[in-house]
C-alpha cells in the first residue's frame, strides 16, 4: 500500500541533529509500513525508536533505521501520526 505522507524535516542543526515536525497522513498503514526513506546525509548512527501520538488512543512506534527507512509499528487504525519530537544524531 501507499505509505503515510506529508511531513517536514527541519534542516540538520549545527551539531548534526535532524529534527522532524508536523505529521504524516494518508496512505495505507500496516505494522511495519515504511513511511519514507531518508537520503544518506540524514540517516541516524543507530536505529532510533520513538513513541508517537496519532489519531487513536494508543501511541504507535516509529523506527528510524540506519538504512534510512522510517517504519511505523503498533499502527492499527492509524490515519495520521505526529512526528514532533522525532530527533536524532546523523551518521554524516
Amino acid at each position: 500500500g501507499k505509505p503515510l505522507e506529508r511531513y517536514k524535516v527541519n534542516v540538520m542543526d549545527s551539531s548534526g541533529v535532524v529534527h522532524f515536525n508536523g505529521y504524516a497522513i494518508g496512505g495505507t498503514v500496516t505494522n511495519g509500513t515504511t513511511m519514507l526513506t531518508l537520503p544518506l546525509h540524514l540517516r541516524p548512527l543507530q536505529t532510533c525508536r520513538f513513541v508517537c501520538a496519532n489519531n487513536t488512543t494508543a501511541p504507535c512506534t516509529v523506527n528510524v533505521n540506519v538504512d534510512g527507512t522510517m517504519a511505523i509499528y503498533n499502527a492499527t487504525g492509524v490515519t495520521f501520526v505526529a512526528l514532533d519530537g522525532v530527533a536524532y544524531q546523523t551518521a554524516g
